[in-house]
């Protein structure tokens, strides 16, 4: 189930995102380094308190990560102060830094790079179960579509089919982001809808018609 719902989330993220590039100071220039020669700064911050879209967002962005370069980052709820912090969904450490969920739509998202930390906030609520496909009252899952775009961007992955085989991921020795990325997104399919053939019964057919 886990891949069929990232193929369809991948699948409704193509081509769709609002992006502001300009230049800032970083670790090198205007770039700023997460993971290089396989070592890292940085672990991925969620609240312990959050939603199941959010920790399936924080555990597809580790594997991703590790996946495109070898390198796990630890996954933790409070931050380390001698590690960058990559924040998942809403946390008291995005509140403080100004970036909140506030005015962002059914599954839209927000991606900035705030002191060095990156934050990858989404609308999200747990109204159905999270991997619900076929109704349009489905779990807001925004922190995880921040995850997806994030993973098509600087991760070179994409989706052609659910199931590993279907999977292509970057070999990367380093991952660098701009250092002043600032990226709203949301999916082009408010609904997404998966009928598999053999799932319904031909009197479940009949009520339709």
């Amino acid at each position: 189930m886990r891949s069929l719902f990232r193929f369809i989330a991948a699948t409704g993220l193509a081509g769709l995102a609002i992006t502001s590039l300009a230049g800032a100071a970083s670790d090198s220039g205007n770039v700023l380094t997460i993971v290089s020669n396989g070592s890292t700064r940085y672990e991925i911050l969620t609240d312990s308190r959050g939603p199941d879209g959010v920790r399936e967002a924080a555990a597809e962005l580790q594997r991703l990560i590790e996946k495109a370069s070898g390198v796990r980052l630890a996954i933790v709820h409070a931050p380390t102060a001698t590690n960058r912090q990559i924040v998942v969904g809403t946390h008291d450490l995005a509140t403080k830094s100004g970036i909140t969920d506030t005015g962002l739509a059914y599954d839209s998202y927000r991606i900035k790079v705030t002191n060095g930390n990156i934050y990858l906030i989404g609308n999200d609520d747990a109204r159905q179960a999270f991997y619900m496909l076929n109704s349009d009252q489905s779990a807001s899952a925004g922190s995880y579509f921040a995850v997806m775009d994030f993973a098509r961007r600087f991760l070179q992955a994409r989706w052609y089919m659910p199931g590993l085989l279907g999977e292509e991921i970057g070999q990367l020795t380093s991952i660098s982001i701009p250092a002043d990325l600032e990226i709203t997104g949301q999916p082009h399919f408010r609904i997404r809808f998966l009928d598999i053939a053999g799932t319904k019964t031909r009197a479940y057919d009949e009520k339709l018609f």
